[in-house]
């Protein structure tokens, strides 16, 4: 306990000196020397949170998928889900950060605000990698899903439903300037 506990507090000296790395390292050394720690969950949610102040997406990514994966009872492991696929989505890795977004859609299907906009942005990330059929039918779903928790009572803010609805707009439009049209035949 003693060296946890060193770890973590030269952890937060790194910190307020300004060295985010170190920080993030001794933090993440923490994990890798004492995994059962009760400091475990919070010194890799922090260390992630380093690391995406960094800009460093993918250490981001990785450490906040070891918090949901290996402590799923931490108070940051639905969070932390999320928090992955937007540091994938910032680092463009389109593909990694759609994989997420579904994964916690299917996951924590009670937390409906949040649900909604994974959906929105898997069908986002569909849309930036140029797969307009898959990411129709998610801004389908997305409104789908709008409707039936608010005929459930649930109260949704309809951000992300209105996005969809202009998603699925730019999609149909795309697809209507690639028509080529003819005047009509003189019979």
């Amino acid at each position: 306990k003693v060296q946890e506990r060193a770890l973590y507090e030269s952890a937060s000296q790194y910190q307020k000196s300004g060295n985010l790395i170190r920080a993030a390292l001794a933090l993440e050394q923490l994990v890798k020397q004492h995994p059962q720690s009760e400091l475990a969950d919070e010194s890799l949610y922090r260390a992630a949170g380093l690391r995406e102040g960094l800009e460093n997406w993918s250490l981001a990514a990785a450490d906040y998928i070891r918090v949901s994966e290996n402590y799923p009872s931490s108070k940051h492991a639905v969070k932390s889900l999320k928090n992955a696929a937007i540091c994938y989505e910032n680092g463009e890795d389109w593909t990694s950060a759609k994989v997420l977004y579904e994964r916690f859609a299917s996951t924590h299907p009670s937390e409906t605000e949040d649900v909604i906009e994974c959906k929105f942005k898997s069908g986002e990330m569909s849309f930036k990698m140029k797969i307009f059929v898959e990411a129709k039918a998610t801004f389908l779903e997305v409104i789908s899903l709008y409707r039936k928790f608010t005929d459930t009572g649930n109260f949704v803010d309809n951000y992300y439903v209105a996005n969809a609805q202009f998603m699925l707009g730019e999609i149909e439009f795309d697809e209507y300037t690639k028509l080529e049209l003819k005047p009509p035949l003189n019979v």
